[in-house]
């Protein structure tokens, strides 16, 4: 609802007139004004699993298995998900070649579940991914996923270069 100390206010995009102050009591009430239209529904992120927060570090390693997990989007396989920080840009490497099944790495931004990077069957391990990609400052999730329906044990070591950090 708008009021007069806020002048003309934006409702999801509607410029939202004040009220009228010292109308005339003789003065017919003003006809209701249509309700603006809803703003429109996104699709919701899939839900997430209980996180591993924290885990992703430069020069680190994660491991664990995708063996039934839900999948969080991309493939049907199960996935792990792992949420990190970038704190200064740079270049940032996955690399999943100590896994033992046909891996597919994806980060994902934590805000809006934008995909900004991907890679299946890329590096030097035939099915297993090795991503490398440039991130900005933010938050983001890396998720191990498998193509189709592949699930396992995996092993992922992080590396950061030019100048990237992570929190």
């Amino acid at each position: 609802m708008a009021s007069a100390a806020c002048g003309v206010c934006l409702w999801y995009g509607f410029r939202v007139p004040p009220e009228p102050s010292g109308a005339s009591p003789s003065a017919p009430p003003p006809s209701p004004a249509p309700s603006p239209p809803s703003p429109p529904s996104s699709p919701s992120p899939p839900a997430l699993p209980p996180l591993d927060v924290g885990r992703l570090s430069c020069d680190s390693e994660v491991s664990g298995s995708t063996v039934g997990e839900p999948s969080l989007g991309g493939e049907p396989a199960g996935d792990a998900s792992f949420l990190f920080c970038v704190t200064s840009p740079g270049r940032f490497t996955f690399d999943s070649c100590g896994s033992d099944y046909d891996t597919w790495l994806r980060v994902w931004t934590l805000e809006d579940a934008d995909e900004v990077a991907e890679c299946d069957d890329c590096g030097q391990c035939e099915l297993r991914s090795v991503l490398s990609t440039t991130l900005v400052v933010g938050c983001y999730l890396l998720v191990v996923d498998g193509y189709l329906t592949n699930e396992g044990a995996f092993s992922v070591a992080v590396g950061c270069s030019g100048g990237g950090k992570l929190a």
